[in-house]
Formats: structure tokens, sequence, C-alpha cells
């Protein structure tokens, strides 16, 4: 399971990287603490076919974790505690941010 990384010293999160063809991401979303007190924006891009779900579930990485797909232009549900990335082509880059409040 991938995790995001703390690009500064406020509540901002990013993980980009290279993913390969078919390559199947299970991304772990930041942890709330008290002063961090949710997640204010998800946002997504990638240039290749990518497919994402999410989930409720407190342990994103089971295989019995319900996902829901993320159609392209959906707001993401801010209580998700995981996205899933399936890559459906060729490699292609990915870039998901978190900004907490």
């Amino acid at each position: 399971m991938e995790e995001f990384k703390r690009v500064t010293n406020a509540f901002n999160y990013v993980f980009e990287r290279t993913i390969a063809a078919g390559e199947v991401i299970i991304l772990k979303l930041p942890q709330v603490s008290a002063n961090k007190r949710g997640v204010g924006d998800i946002g997504w891009v990638c240039d290749g076919d990518v497919t994402l779900y999410a989930t409720l579930s407190a342990k994103p990485q089971d295989d019995e974790a319900m996902w829901q797909e993320i159609a392209p232009n959906d707001d993401i549900n801010k209580t998700v505690s995981g996205i899933k990335i399936v890559n459906n082509g060729d490699a292609c880059l990915l870039c998901v941010r978190v900004l907490l409040n």
C-alpha cells in the first residue's frame, strides 16, 4: 500500500509517480489528527487511461474492502480511507493531491 508524501509544513500531501502498464496501486489517505480535522479537498490528474476507485473501509488493503468507481470529473468523497488506481493502458504519470484542513 502506497502513502502520500507531505510536501509542505502545512496540510498539503501529494502522490506523484509513473504507473506501469496494468499496475494496480492502493493509496492510503493521510491520517487525520487533532490539528488536521479532515480532508478539505482531493484532486487528481493523469496523462493515461486509469480508473480510480474509493473505499470507506478501515482496511483498504484487504480484498474485502468495498470499492466504488470514481468517474472522471466526479468529486471524491472526503471520508474515504483509500483510493485504488488501476492503469488500463500504457505507462503513465499520475498525480493525486490531498489538502487537509
